[in-house]
């Protein structure tokens, strides 16, 4: 895995509320998209650009969220090295 910059100025905690509320923001976008697809569609016009709903982005910026809180929390959950057991 590559190395995850860390978000300096927020807990571990805030982290997850912001990739919470970033997913919940790519579903709305996405929502729009589609909605903005099916009148284009509807009307004989060129679709839509996903870019102009900043999916990419929000996308991006949610999974390396997600990933932050998820590498947090294996070395939250890890053992202590000296409570390590071997062979046993």
């Amino acid at each position: 895995m590559s190395h995850m910059e860390p978000f300096p100025s927020f807990a571990p905690g805030d982290i997850n509320l912001l990739a919470k509320a970033l997913t919940l923001l790519l579903n709305e976008r996405s929502r729009a998209y589609e909605l903005a697809a099916e009148i284009a569609t509807a009307k004989g016009e060129s679709m839509p650009n996903h870019e102009d709903f900043d999916l990419t982005t929000i996308l991006r910026l949610s999974r390396r969220c997600a990933a932050y809180v998820a590498v947090q929390g294996e070395r939250s959950h890890a053992p202590h090295p000296i409570t390590r057991k071997f062979g046993t």
